[in-house]
């Protein structure tokens, strides 16, 4: 069973998640590829796939996906992909994590 304090803060993901896609789903193009750094669980990630049907990666410096996205692991200032691999690139809830953003 939650406990009082888990609903809530499960409901409060719910709602960020929920007013984030809808900001972002608006301005997303089918088929684009977009890179999420700082993924966390991919949940957003995986919301944004399934509304605006956009190709997601995701990326995190541990593996905390929930989803059936593609998550690579790795530090966030040395990515493996090349210039131009993605057509948007999401940092949502990173930079306060960054020690020189």
């Amino acid at each position: 069973m939650m406990s009082v304090g888990e609903g809530k803060k499960m409901n409060l993901f719910q709602l960020r998640t929920n007013r984030i896609c809808q900001i972002l789903i608006p301005v997303l193009k089918s088929g684009w590829r977009v890179l999420d750094v700082g993924a966390g669980t991919c949940l957003i990630s995986q919301k944004l796939r399934d509304a605006a049907g956009v190709d997601m990666t995701c990326s995190d410096i541990k593996d905390y996906n929930e989803t059936d996205l593609p998550l690579v692991v790795s530090e966030p200032n040395h990515l493996p992909f090349d210039d131009d691999s993605f057509d948007v690139v999401l940092l949502i809830f990173v930079l306060h994590h960054s020690v020189n953003p």
